[in-house]
């Protein structure tokens, strides 16, 4: 029995292409983690905070201007065929290009004005426009590898990853350690990275589909409005995961910001290196699942083992943290070390809402999707504002495990529930 269970997973394209996401997570991304000792023996607290409130603005710009068409592709992928598919690239990249430009210009003019009053520190024009770029530009790196995921090219997926985790390593090296232009270095990097990546998406986009056109039609005005929902559920992930760095610098202080997020890059870690790369291969994988009528999810194995596997990691997190701050020759980060097991274990919660969440967006029922996060978003905020007042900073990280762990099992019940519709409906 033993024997034929391994010769069953054995040459499975789950396992395989897990494997193959994970290598090239490791070069696109996780060498973004290997590189924070560097950042640590450059940067102050208050300076690696000041980093992270861009990268947060990424994260919301990102959010604000795709208007959930990356959700959209994602659910509408197998529901095509052949030119189909072509076609819903197409209409994919004009209806985020046509909507976004006017979303991005007005925001960055209202940041130009508001900006510094928002942040409570001063801000660079230079980062500040790189910080729009780069938001900008992340919509077509994410639509180019989705079309490498769903497609089944993860060689082609790795490869890429690979070249631009060098480049992305390379320049920070030059920039950041070199040349010591600290935050600035890392923004002029990420965005490199962006462009190659954007301009390789556009260079294959053209070579299958031809030229874009550029003026909405009833298809794209349809995505654009069934996107629009998932900006709700986006926004709602934000509040759950990022909004307490903005409640830690209102409520303490630009210095707190960099040891909690310190912490939450230790954290943070297994989303690229680990949830990423098993959700690259399963999302597939359950929409083939699905669309084939077997409703048969195994939810209940998986769920145990990676809240296990969680447990285990907390104990690699603080390891590396605290080879890192020794590496960096500092003690500035050592009270992040405290905060580290309950942002790991958070992260395994998202995992869970993230897996079980994907036979909502099969099913299109955004509206439950962006419900269950929503609520998770409202007590993530409520919890940390509280929490914070009492607790400082472990307070936040407490906030954050209760409002993952609530998503992932409102998203478990529905997911549920939902497959039970649908076979009842069958019936």
């Amino acid at each position: 029995m033993q024997f034929s269970f391994f010769k069953k997973y054995r040459n499975s394209t789950l396992i395989k292409d897990s494997a193959i996401y994970a290598f090239g997570a490791f070069f696109q991304k996780g060498i973004a983690y290997f590189l924070i000792p560097l950042y640590f023996g450059v940067l102050l607290p208050t300076e690696y905070g000041e980093l992270n409130i861009f990268t947060t603005l990424i994260s919301i710009l990102s959010i604000f201007s795709s208007c959930g068409l990356a959700q959209v592709y994602y659910s509408e992928f197998y529901h095509y065929q052949g030119e189909g598919k072509k076609e819903l690239v197409r209409n994919i990249i004009t209806s985020y290009i046509i909507f976004a430009l006017p979303v991005f210009f007005i925001f960055f003019i209202l940041f130009i004005i508001f900006g510094e009053t928002l942040l409570h520190f001063k801000t660079s024009l230079l980062i500040t426009t790189l910080v729009f770029l780069i938001s900008f530009l992340m919509f077509f790196q994410s639509i180019f590898f989705a079309s490498l995921r769903l497609s089944g090219k993860s060689i082609k997926f790795i490869t890429i990853n690979i070249s631009t985790g060098i480049l992305f390593l390379v320049t920070n090296i030059i920039l950041v350690y070199y040349l010591r232009i600290g935050i600035l270095g890392i923004f002029i990097s990420n965005f490199i990275v962006a462009f190659i990546i954007a301009f390789v998406a556009g260079f294959n986009y053209y070579k299958i589909i031809g030229k874009f056109h550029f003026h909405l039609n009833e298809t794209t005005k349809y995505y654009l409005k069934l996107g629009f929902p998932f900006i709700f559920s986006s926004l709602s992930y934000w509040l759950v995961n990022y909004a307490n760095i903005w409640i830690i610098n209102q409520m303490l202080s630009q210095k707190d910001v960099g040891i909690y997020t310190a912490a939450y890059k230790f954290a943070q870690i297994y989303d690229p290196l680990i949830i990423a790369p098993l959700l690259s291969a399963f999302t597939p994988y359950l929409f083939k699942r699905l669309s084939e009528k077997n409703y048969n999810t195994k939810f209940r194995l998986y769920i145990p083992v990676i809240l296990m596997l969680f447990g285990m990691l907390i104990f690699i997190s603080l390891f590396f943290a605290k080879l890192s701050t020794k590496l960096a020759a500092t003690e500035n980060y050592n009270a992040s070390f405290t905060l580290i097991p309950c942002l790991v274990m958070s992260f395994g919660f998202i995992f869970i809402a993230q897996m079980t969440g994907g036979v909502l967006i099969f099913y299109k029922k955004t509206r439950q999707l962006t419900i269950n996060i929503a609520i998770s978003g409202v007590i993530n905020i409520l919890l940390t504002v509280l929490l914070v007042h009492f607790y400082r900073l472990q307070g936040s990280a407490i906030a954050n495990v209760i409002s993952n762990a609530i998503w992932a099992f409102l998203t478990l019940y529905q997911s549920k529930l939902q497959i039970t519709r649908v076979i009842k409906d069958q019936q």
